[in-house]
């Protein structure tokens, strides 16, 4: 599963857009492990994200930006 985002869609660090961009790629990992996963790798996978998701809340800009290699 990979997400590509184009770095001209991203709307302002920071901003009602950016949040809702977040939440968005949010939910639809997480649909994707209800719909893919068994129940116990849910589980895991589910913990996983929401910890990757509370850390990354203090992220700046610059930690948030992709970079292509």
């Amino acid at each position: 599963m990979t997400f590509q985002v184009n770095r001209l869609l991203l709307p302002k660090f920071q901003t009602k857009q950016w949040r809702f961009v977040v939440l968005s790629l949010y939910r639809q990992i997480l649909k994707q492990h209800a719909q893919k996963l068994p129940y116990h790798q849910r589980y895991l996978g589910d913990s996983y994200v929401k910890q990757e998701f509370r850390l990354s809340k203090t992220a700046t800009e610059e930690q948030v930006r992709i970079t292509k290699n």
